[in-house]
């Protein structure tokens, strides 16, 4: 792959760390993807998969003379920023994994660690920053795939709660009494409309269900995000992930649908849900814009 650019040459490792997939790049300052690659991600040995890869990006970087200037980590969760450790829910052999320590040593880079889903709106920011776009002041981003998750971006900065673990919507309560979540509660979003939750129900990879199944899960997923617009007087929504993006138009309609009849309050009139920017390869900018996201604020200390 060729560089076209000078300025391609400064530029942040990536790495997108979920249930179904693990994808490391290399994403220019101008949000180029110059390098990607990514695998099913193991049952075992999950470390030992990851580091091959990160390693391979590194030498594709040294051979085309590129500056890391940080490195990305966009994961599932819970975790604990603050010690960098993850305990991702779809991969048990990670259980307060020393993912940050692991990262630094292996890279000799500067490490950010965070949910896989506040990188999502971050990776949204960046692209309608730089398309010129006036990025309205309160944004919210979801991802739907093996797990359920969601950012929330307040006048350029993440929410991030006590404890780092701001937006989980993927356990925001749809059904009483409903299916039993990873995380020990009933009626979970991400227990309703993730992609091992859809599998279940239907017996089948969730990638195969039907269009009954699809206005289903949309529904849901707009129940749930006009529960947090209400909370959070948030009316721009995009929406992320391989189970929403694979259902395509019937997932989003159902959603849209959703989410305006139960968003009876006057200012959430034109709460409006789409896809995100970078479809596919939006967790993947994600984890660049953290780093980026990152070097800029420290560099306003």
């Amino acid at each position: 792959m060729s560089l076209t650019a000078a300025s391609d040459k400064d530029a942040y490792l990536a790495v997108d760390i979920g249930g179904t997939k693990i994808s490391v790049g290399v994403i220019s300052v101008t949000r180029l993807v110059l390098y990607e690659s990514r695998i099913p991600t193991p049952e075992i040995n999950v470390w030992e998969a990851l580091a091959e890869q990160v390693s391979n990006a590194l030498l594709w970087g040294a051979r085309n003379d590129i500056n890391f200037l940080a490195c990305g980590v966009g994961c599932g969760g819970p975790m604990r920023l603050d010690d960098g450790v993850v305990s991702p829910l779809h991969i048990r052999e990670w259980n307060n994994f020393p993912l940050v320590t692991e990262m630094q040593r292996l890279t000799t880079l500067d490490v950010i660690l965070e949910n896989d889903a506040k990188a999502l709106v971050l990776a949204e920011y960046w692209s309608r920053t730089q398309s010129s776009d006036l990025a309205p002041p309160i944004m919210m981003s979801v991802l739907v795939s093996t797990g359920v998750g969601g950012g929330i971006l307040a006048d350029g900065r993440l929410l991030m709660g006590r404890s780092g673990n701001a937006g989980h919507i993927g356990h925001v309560i749809v059904q009483e009494n409903g299916n039993e979540c990873a995380c020990g509660a009933r009626g979970c979003l991400e227990a309703h409309i993730s992609g091992p939750a859809i599998a279940r129900e239907i017996g089948a990879p969730a990638a195969t269900a039907n269009f009954q199944t699809r206005v289903v899960a949309g529904t849901l997923l707009g129940q749930a995000i006009a529960s947090v617009a209400a909370t959070m007087d948030v009316t721009d929504v995009t929406v992320g992930g391989s189970v929403a993006l694979g259902f395509g138009a019937d997932f989003f309609e159902a959603a849209q649908v959703s989410a305006r009849q139960h968003a009876g309050l006057s200012f959430l009139r034109d709460l409006t849900i789409s896809p995100v920017a970078d479809r596919s390869l939006a967790p993947l900018v994600g984890a660049a814009a953290l780093a980026k996201y990152s070097v800029e604020h420290a560099s306003r200390l």
